[in-house]
C-alpha cells in the first residue's frame, strides 16, 4: 500500500511522470528509511504497489512471473530478481512510457539483492519451502 496510494493520488493530481517520480521516491523511502539509518526492504513489493497504480497489466504480468519462479525454484529471492530483470522487457510490451521506471526499478533491485546474488552464485541461497 505504501507505494500504491501515493502514486494512485498522485495520477490524479499530477501528469503522469510526476506520479512516477512520487512512485520512485515512495520505494527509495522504503529503501533508505532515515529511521533505519537506510537499512530498509528490497524494495520489490513497494515497486510492485507502484506498478499496480500505474498500469494494472503490467503488475499482474510481473505477478505471474514471480508466481511461476517461485513455484519452479521456491527461491523468493531469484523469483524477484528475474521478475525485474524481466520488467524492462514487459514495459516495452505493455506501456513504452514505463520503460524508464522499470529500468530504475531494476537498478535498485539489483542493488538491493546483491548478497542474495551472490548467495545463489555460491548455491548458499535458502529456500522458502
Amino acid at each position: 500500500m505504501k507505494g500504491f496510494i501515493p502514486v494512485y493520488f498522485a495520477l490524479k493530481l499530477f501528469p503522469f511522470e510526476l506520479a512516477i517520480f512520487v512512485g520512485l521516491t515512495a520505494i527509495a523511502g522504503h529503501v533508505f528509511p532515515i529511521w533505519l539509518k537506510g537499512n530498509g526492504g528490497k524494495g520489490i513489493a513497494t515497486g510492485l504497489g507502484v506498478l499496480f497504480a500505474l498500469n494494472l497489466p503490467l503488475a499482474f504480468a510481473s505477478i505471474g512471473i514471480w508466481l511461476i519462479l517461485f513455484a519452479v525454484t521456491k527461491l523468493n529471492s531469484l523469483a524477484s530478481i528475474m521478475m525485474i530483470f524481466s520488467l524492462p522487457l514487459l514495459a516495452l510490451c505493455v506501456s513504452t512510457q514505463l520503460f524508464p521506471f522499470s529500468e530504475a526499478l531494476l537498478v535498485i533491485g539489483t542493488f538491493t539483492h546483491r548478497k542474495n546474488i551472490n548467495n545463489l552464485i555460491r548455491h548458499k541461497e535458502k529456500k522458502l519451502i
